[in-house]
């Protein structure tokens, strides 16, 4: 990125959309025509999962909640900037109010100050959020795994047994680890898209086969614990926040499966490998 004596960064991809009947087909050729060196499409189908910047050209006849609609999609793919043909102030507050980085009005439209005053923002306030994601998802982790580093108890050891799932079913371990990692993954992507997974049965089948190892609260916590640490602290901060909501609400929902496992079926889990004792 290039941004020596406040010039803007190059290479940027640029992804320009209609709204309500809006010129994306004009708005790109200005960008293009400023900004050879960016790229810049208008075909959805052709944007990437993540962009520099999103444009979006509004037409007068827009209506607010299509564009709050629109903004609402847009805002996963990185920082929107609203280019209003009529110049509404209201519907610029709109855009605002729905997400949107920064509104203009098309009469005012210039590719080069838009993008010193949305992407370097942008970036600027992503690598800010980057930090204190990457301090609070460090902190998380530090404080579980001082808590999973205290010993088992008595109660603990009768109960689930003294050598953890990691320790003595190492196998089991790490396909539940992965389990859980694609469970994660799946909880984000049904928040964002709203696709209809219901991920409550694959919990139950974790549980079912946590619980038949004799998995205790302390495996559970360590999985989660792992899980967060080959978590990656960078990418959208929107993004972020909602894999730690997520990952936490499935970890409750994970405990509640197990506890009830053990409700139901505890007297007839297996005993686990080097274990000693009569566990039944």
């Amino acid at each position: 990125m290039n941004t020596a004596k406040g010039e803007p960064p190059d290479r940027l991809y640029v992804f320009v959309a209609d709204v309500g009947q809006g010129q994306a087909g004009l708005l790109a050729t200005r960008i293009r025509t400023a900004l050879p060196t960016a790229q810049v499409v208008i075909r959805p189908e052709e944007a990437r999962e993540v962009v520099d910047l999103v444009v979006l050209a509004v037409g007068e006849a827009c209506l607010p909640d299509d564009l709050t609609v629109m903004i609402e999609r847009c805002v996963g793919l990185g920082p929107v900037l609203v280019v209003l043909e009529g110049g509404d102030d209201d519907l610029g507050l709109v855009a605002l109010s729905a997400g949107a980085d920064d509104w203009v009005a098309a009469a005012g439209f210039d590719p080069l100050a838009l993008i010193h005053r949305v992407v370097l923002r942008h970036r600027a306030q992503e690598s800010a959020r980057t930090n204190q994601a990457r301090a609070r998802l460090e902190g998380e982790t530090d404080r579980l795994g001082r808590l999973l580093s205290g010993g088992s108890t008595s109660i603990t050891a009768r109960s689930f047994g003294s050598a953890t799932l990691r320790d003595a079913l190492p196998d089991l371990y790490i396909s539940s680890l992965r389990r859980l990692n694609d469970l994660v993954d799946q909880a984000v992507e049904e928040r964002i898209y709203g696709d209809g997974t219901n991920l409550d049965p694959e919990l139950q089948s974790l549980a079912e086969t946590l619980g038949f190892a004799r998995a205790g609260p302390r495996d559970v916590i360590d999985l989660y614990v792992t899980v967060l640490r080959a978590r990656d602290a960078s990418g959208p901060a929107r993004r972020r926040a909602v894999m730690m909501e997520e990952s936490r609400l499935l970890v409750l929902q994970l405990m509640g499966h197990l506890a009830n496992h053990y409700r139901l079926r505890v007297m007839g889990a297996p005993v686990r490998r080097g274990e000693k004792g009569t566990q039944r």
